[in-house]
């Protein structure tokens, strides 16, 4: 096993994370999600229609977390290929770890819904809430690896054979700062910024979605890359007089 098979592997876990993620949210029947607007019964009838599908779901969702930490990684190790860029890939790096968390704790919150689907309506709606706010509104950790990821990667000023393309630090940024739509939410019941709306929630998922992917196919490019350069021959030691 090679140093570079297993940073393929870690960045493998970029799209690893996509698919499983929002397979889980499908069988889930979470997209869409449900209405912050609809009535406590509503609600209810919700999270008790297809209880078991909504378990699986959901476990897949958080099994997909798992693949968030290499994934973080193998930015990280690409980000230090970069000369200077010490802290924007510590910064990255801590983005994901946070996030990783960001993505797990509200779907246990789900989780815990769905075991007792039976419950007061009025109980299922407070953790509908509890849930779903956190669940859209985890900007912060994924803006924090974006602005790494981007100020990483415009500290690298060489013309020719960069360690990632200038581009993809403009697009992080760009994108890191694209999540912020969903902070508004926790005004609005119905509409494009509730948490089921065109901007707070499908603009910052297909977003989201399209960021892994296409840090993905850099990285591993990235990684190619630098296993197909030469390391160059150490300098032979010098001779101890006797």
């Amino acid at each position: 096993m090679t140093s570079t098979r297993v940073q393929l592997w870690c960045a493998w876990s970029g799209p690893a994370f996509i698919v499983l993620f929002f397979s889980g949210m499908l069988v889930a029947s979470l997209l869409p999600p449900p209405e912050p607007d609809w009535t406590a019964q509503r609600t209810a009838e919700f999270w008790r229609s297809d209880p078991d599908l909504k378990r699986l779901g959901l476990s897949l969702m958080m099994a997909s977390t798992t693949f968030l930490a290499p994934f973080g990684v193998a930015i990280f190790l690409q980000l230090r290929r970069i000369p200077g860029a010490i802290a924007p890939a510590y910064t990255a790096l801590a983005g994901a770890a946070v996030g990783m968390v960001a993505v797990v704790v509200p779907t246990i919150m789900m989780l815990s819904i769905a075991l007792r689907p039976e419950r007061d309506p009025e109980i299922t709606q407070a953790l509908t809430d509890l849930a779903f706010i956190p669940f859209v509104v985890n900007w912060p950790p994924a803006l924090v690896q974006a602005l790494g990821l981007g100020v990483g990667v415009l500290m690298d000023r060489r013309r020719e054979d960069p360690v990632l393309p200038r581009w993809l630090g403009y697009y992080a940024l760009w994108t890191g700062f694209l999540f912020l739509p969903g902070t508004l939410l926790v005004f609005f019941l119905d509409g494009v910024w509730a948490w089921n709306g065109i901007l707070s929630f499908w603009l910052v998922a297909v977003l989201f979605g399209m960021f892994q992917l296409v840090v993905f196919v850099q990285v591993r490019a990235a990684i190619l890359r630098a296993a197909a350069t030469p390391t160059p021959a150490e300098p032979a030691p010098e001779a101890v007089p006797a």
